[in-house]
């Protein structure tokens, strides 16, 4: 595995999987975990990092089978965090060049220690929508990770633009009593897209809940979109957070599609 880029509060990397068969429900996930949580050392702790993956993959049905990437990165726990994926609306998405992800379907997914959220579209490929409000809550007790959610995507819209984007892993539309969370997102348009295509880049906001190691109450949480009155998200979607460094854009080369480390 090769790091894309150090620094002192981030690392991550890159790994695209070719025909990856993932054994995973709804409820009960078979996931072999993201970073180093093996012993009681890996516990979060606020103010320390610790590892976030994020994957992409290019079907709604990962059980079937799916080409998917994961990317990982190490924000503090509770500091609420931004993660950009620096061209990812256009090589994933318009570029023709890059199979297997381009008009295709795209969902994603966020893990911490050994736990999995549901799937999330990311780009409808029907309606050529893209959603791209993505907010992760990692839940923790005592250090120890519980469940990742997704926040409330519908505060970016109306009510009736709002629309179900959360699925388990056979590919089944949740419902919010079914997925235990918000479903909802809301989409832009390729033309909304084309003004600014980094409105449309794979971008994770990331809080914390729960209590850490030191049995610290954090605190992230509470900034979330969903907490404040839509008037006001504008602004705070592109306002400056802490922020992991931007992963270079995937490009339009045949090692995309291979399976190879990065």
């Amino acid at each position: 595995m090769k790091s894309l880029i150090s620094s002192s509060s981030f690392w991550l990397f890159l790994t695209f999987y070719h025909n990856a068969i993932v054994s995973v429900s709804s409820e009960t996930v078979t996931w072999t975990g993201c970073g180093n949580f093996g012993d009681t050392a890996a516990e979060l702790t606020v103010g320390k990092g610790s590892a976030l993956c994020l994957q992409v993959g290019n079907s709604l049905n990962w059980v079937d089978g799916a080409n998917y990437l994961r990317l990982s990165f190490t924000p503090e726990v509770d500091q609420y965090s931004r993660f950009h994926v620096q061209n990812s609306y256009t090589d994933l998405i318009r570029s023709t060049a890059n199979a297997p992800f381009s008009q295709r379907n795209l969902t994603v997914s966020v893990s911490s220690q050994t736990k999995i959220s549901f799937l999330r579209q990311y780009y409808d490929v029907v309606n050529d929508l893209v959603y791209p409000h993505l907010t992760a809550i990692v839940d923790v007790s005592s250090g120890n990770v519980r469940g990742v959610t997704w926040d409330d995507g519908c505060m970016f819209c109306s009510s009736n633009e709002c629309t179900p984007v959360i699925y388990n892993y056979e590919g089944e539309l949740q419902s919010k009593g079914q997925a235990g969370q918000p479903v909802g997102g809301c989409p832009l348009t390729s033309a909304e897209c084309a003004v600014d295509p980094t409105l449309c880049d794979l971008t994770l906001y990331v809080v914390w809940t729960g209590t850490d190691s030191d049995s610290l109450t954090m605190q992230s949480s509470a900034s979330r979109f969903s907490m404040f009155p839509k008037q006001d998200l504008g602004d705070r979607w592109a306002d400056s957070l802490p922020e992991a460094p931007s992963v270079p854009g995937f490009g339009n080369n045949d090692e995309n599609n291979n399976g190879r480390d990065m």
